[in-house]
Order: structure tokens, then C-alpha cells, then sequence
């Protein structure tokens, strides 16, 4: 038995073309449930056709569009012709991207003379944004090696090593920082007006933060690394929530100030900032803000320094000498400082 797959292309000037792009073989009588169905490798085969047919009929067609001179509607002398290599999730596609000269109706204008190249126009980067999209969130959720294997594995993808993704993985991660700040820049602009500066000041911004030491895979620089996350609180706003590592972050403060920044914070204020006892992270925020910063040890960690006096009191009343303090009174001291 035999499959044949076609693609039917119709223009916008109604002309249809047909393209066999592959044909599939099984015999009539199978044998095993291996030889029932699309195979994968087919399937990969099927959409690397599909999308090269697909893709260089659509820009073949956005060429000539735009080769038309729109002010006298003749087309434009072709100067010469290239090609351009486009990444996609489906495959790499080679497409032709011809230069046009500018249209002699334009002889005494200052474009006289220039090329124009409509694919080069419309191909801004080297690869689409959704093969981006999926490269960045494969190396979110997983290391980048296993995310190229993933992605070589089930689609028709280019073969990409871990180094091209992890370079796309930092490049959607500084689009989100940078989307971060203009959306703060742009609340900021509007919280500068007087009324809503006023409110503002009712509240302080707390910044609340705490590290770890997470050990890093074998063979790395390093045997471990720090992670600081936190979150930033002021009634009447969103809490904003970050995380940085400080060793490879360019600017570790930046993303601080940015998430103060959102919360209507203003350049001088007072901030507090709530922390175990490292004396690292409330430098941190000293050095975003640039300005005072009120020092709060969390209560988590304050409970635990009271846990060890509380053991501490119950080691001395399992004592046979008699402890200078009663051991019903020091419970109660001990319950008390717990309890504030």
C-alpha cells in the first residue's frame, strides 16, 4: 500500500500549484504492530517538507509584493539575488531574498540608488520566535543538553548543541527583564502624580530575603553555588517576587531595585528588610536602594536562637546541682522571650 501526501498552494492572484512532498510505503498484510501507522522518522520527514514549501511560497509571494513601486506601480529592476537560512521548529529553510533597485520614478529623490530587500526586511533574526520560545522554556525546565536532545529527538529541528541553547535561553530571559522595567518605568510615571504620591508614602516597602547553597552538577568551576530569592510587599500593591544568583548575575542589585521600583518605592526612602542573620542580604538591599534600610531578623530564625536557649534551660534543670534560677521560672522566661 501507498500513501502520496500533496500540498495544494493558492495565491492571493488565485493561481494553484500542487507539490508531492513525500509517499509512504507499508504492505497490505502486516506482521507486527511496529509496521502500523506513521513512523517518527517519516513524520519529521513529512513536516521538514512541509514547512520549506510552505515557507518559500510565502516568501516568495511577500517579494513580489513588495518588489511593486507603489507610487507608479511598476516593478522595481532586480539588482541581484542571495539567499537567506531561517531556523524553525520544523527545520532549517534556505529561501531566496532577492535586492531590488530603487524604481526610476524615484531617480530625483534622495532614495535614488538605494537597494531594497523585502526578505531581509521581514527575517529580522536567524531563527523563528515560537523554535525561541521553545529552546528557552526546554532550558528553563531542564539542562540544556537534555533540552537540545529533546528537541532533536521528536521534531525536525536544526541540530542544536547546548551552547546555542542556553545563548537563546539568557536572550528570552533579558527580554523579560527588560519588558520588567519598562512596565515598572511606566507605573512609576504614572505613581509620580501627586495624589497617588501621597498614598504611596503610607506604607513602606519590605523586602524580605533568604539564600542557599545549592551544589553544583560534577565538573563544574565551582562546588556550589548561592541562590537568594525574595519577594518585595507594600499594602496596596502586588507582591513582586525575584531571584538571582549573585556569582553570574551582572548586576544582582539591578533586579532588586527594579522589584522596589514596581512597588512605588522612591529614591531615598526607607526600606526594611527582613533576612536570617547573613549580613550579606541586607547589604544587598543597601545597595539597591542607596539609602537606609532597617535591619529585621526573620522570625523563623529568631525562634530558632530562642530554641537553643530553650535547651540550654532544660539541660540545666536535668542538672542534680541546683540551678541559680528556678527551673519553673526560666521555662517561663524562656516562654516568654518566645512569645515576646
Amino acid at each position: 500500500m501507498q500513501w502520496t501526501v500533496r500540498l495544494e498552494a493558492r495565491t492571493s492572484q488565485g493561481e494553484v500549484k500542487t507539490t508531492e512532498l513525500v509517499t509512504f510505503s507499508r504492505p497490505g498484510v502486516v506482521s507486527t504492530l511496529a509496521e502500523i501507522g506513521l513512523m517518527l522518522a517519516e513524520t519529521k520527514t513529512l513536516l521538514a517538507k512541509l514547512q520549506a514549501s510552505m515557507l518559500c511560497g510565502q516568501v516568495a509571494e511577500h517579494a513580489a509584493h513588495h518588489r511593486i513601486c507603489t507610487a507608479c506601480g511598476v516593478p522595481q529592476p532586480l539588482k541581484d539575488r542571495r539567499t537567506r537560512r531561517l531556523q524553525t521548529l520544523f527545520g532549517t529553510v534556505e529561501v531566496d531574498a532577492p535586492r531590488f533597485k530603487a524604481c526610476r520614478c524615484r531617480v530625483t529623490t534622495p532614495v535614488a540608488g538605494v537597494t531594497i530587500s523585502p526578505v531581509c526586511a521581514l527575517l529580522t533574526a536567524r531563527c523563528t520566535p515560537e523554535l525561541e520560545r521553545v529552546q528557552a522554556e526546554l532550558g528553563a525546565r531542564t539542562s540544556f543538553r537534555d533540552g537540545a536532545r529533546i528537541l532533536e529527538s521528536l521534531l525536525p529541528v536544526s541540530p542544536a548543541n547546548h551552547e546555542s541553547l542556553r545563548t537563546r535561553t539568557h536572550t528570552v530571559a533579558l527580554q523579560l527583564e527588560a519588558a520588567d522595567r519598562q512596565v515598572a518605568a511606566e507605573v512609576m510615571a504614572v505613581r509620580d502624580e501627586p495624589a497617588k504620591a501621597a498614598a504611596a508614602d503610607a506604607s513602606r516597602p519590605v523586602v524580605m530575603l533568604d539564600g542557599a547553597y545549592i551544589r553544583a552538577v560534577p565538573g563544574h568551576q565551582v562546588r556550589s553555588f548561592e541562590a537568594i530569592c525574595g519577594k518585595v510587599e507594600r499594602e496596596g500593591h502586588a507582591t513582586r517576587r525575584f531571584a538571582l544568583v549573585r556569582s553570574v548575575a551582572e548586576q544582582p542589585h539591578a533586579l532588586l531595585r527594579a522589584a522596589l521600583l514596581d512597588q512605588g518605592w522612591r529614591e531615598g526612602e526607607t526600606v526594611t528588610a527582613i533576612s536570617d542573620g547573613d549580613p550579606a542580604l541586607p547589604a544587598l538591599v543597601r545597595s539597591a536602594t542607596g539609602g537606609p534600610v532597617e535591619y529585621i531578623l526573620d522570625w523563623f530564625h529568631l525562634s530558632m536562637r530562642v530554641q537553643h536557649v530553650e535547651q540550654v534551660t532544660e539541660g540545666l534543670c536535668a542538672l542534680e546541682t541546683p540551678p541559680l534560677v528556678p527551673p519553673d521560672q526560666a521555662q517561663i522566661d524562656v516562654e516568654l522571650l518566645r512569645c515576646g
